[in-house]
């Protein structure tokens, strides 16, 4: 699919959107370029996202900031990565990457090629794991974090929850 004029870090309004300005919430766009998958949903009520925030998407396409922590239960949640060049908050619309490499919050000191799981820092991954928590299958950072949490470089490969351990 085209999608003429797709620029994964603009912020969209809803008014944007009625303008035909932007697809409908939920459209997906793949970078023939590069093969990075996209995927346009609106922000939750109460959110400030960032490039680069780890957020989950719901069957109506909205965003809300990965919680810090690791979920209780196996949530088949869809998690993807804010593409945001400037703050974009409630009620409008972004690109959310769920394909292909790209930079992603990481937890201080994250190594790269291990199991993650949520950061203590809401929006971010890191790779402190408890038995049988939770763990989001589909994010491999590829090179480690120092001290201080940052964007770090990161494949993606339609990132969710899944259960670690037995």
């Amino acid at each position: 699919m085209t999608v003429i004029g797709m620029n994964p870090g603009t912020v969209y309004s809803q008014t944007d959107q009625l303008r035909g300005k932007c697809p409908a919430t939920g459209s997906t766009y793949q970078d023939e370029t590069n093969g990075k998958v996209y995927k346009l949903a609106i922000i939750a009520a109460s959110q400030n996202l960032n490039q680069g925030h780890v957020v989950t998407l719901d069957a109506n396409f909205v965003a809300t900031i990965l919680a810090a922590g690791a979920p209780a239960e196996t949530a088949q949640t869809e998690i993807a990565i804010a593409m945001a060049t400037v703050t974009a908050s409630v009620s409008q619309l972004i690109w959310c990457q769920v394909y292909g490499r790209c930079n992603v919050l990481a937890s201080v000191s994250c190594l790269p090629n291990v199991v993650l799981t949520g950061g203590a820092v809401a929006g971010t991954v890191d790779d402190a794991l408890t038995t049988l928590s939770a763990v989001i299958d589909g994010i491999h950072l590829t090179t480690s974090v120092g001290a201080v949490s940052a964007l770090t470089a990161a494949i993606l490969n339609y990132p969710k929850w899944t259960m670690h351990g037995g």
